[in-house]
């Protein structure tokens, strides 16, 4: 939620006025990627330091798909605040739900494996399904291609990051 609340604003404006729209949807998923990158190598820092302190037997294979995993499901919050914008609340709600129930019957597996492997795998393919059915539903909407989610431009971050981002350092702090 730290970049997707000040460009939910953002782009609802722009839709109900008509205004250009679809750009902004374009600049603002691919700055959620930065984003949910540096959730990723925050998390994975993060478990490092304190994997030590703590009696565990799972895999690195098994953490490291857990933890994108979540770094996905944070790209998926706020691609799902970008649809809501667009008045496609339900789609996002629906694949929302998906994930959840995809999720629980992937914990149900940690019977079969307590290493853990089957439900990270589980976890992480049906997080990283779910994003590319809601990035190829953004790319038909905005009448672009699903390859232009991954066309990076600094200029166009840094405007970006000036949009939503400072607004969402709040929100960090916060959140700290």
């Amino acid at each position: 939620d730290i970049a997707s609340k000040p460009a939910y604003s953002l782009v609802k404006e722009k839709f109900n006025n008509a205004n250009d729209w679809e750009d902004d949807i374009y600049s603002f998923t691919k700055f959620f990627f930065i984003q949910s990158l540096i959730f990723c190598i925050f998390f994975f820092l993060l478990i490092l330091l304190t994997a030590q302190n703590f009696e565990h037997n799972f895999s690195f294979t098994s953490q490291f798909l857990l933890i994108l995993s979540i770094g996905f499901i944070v790209l998926l919050s706020g691609i799902r605040v970008l649809f809501a914008s667009m008045d496609m609340y339900l789609f996002g709600e629906v694949i929302e739900m998906f994930r959840r129930l995809l999720f629980l019957i992937a914990i149900f597996f940690l019977l079969l494996d307590p290493s853990l492997l089957l439900t990270a795998l589980i976890m992480f393919l049906s997080t990283i399904t779910l994003l590319i059915i809601m990035l190829s539903r953004m790319a038909k909407i905005c009448d672009k291609k699903i390859i232009d989610f991954f066309r990076w431009k600094i200029s166009n971050l840094k405007n970006t990051f000036n949009l939503i981002g400072i607004k969402g350092i709040n929100s960090v702090l916060i959140l700290s």
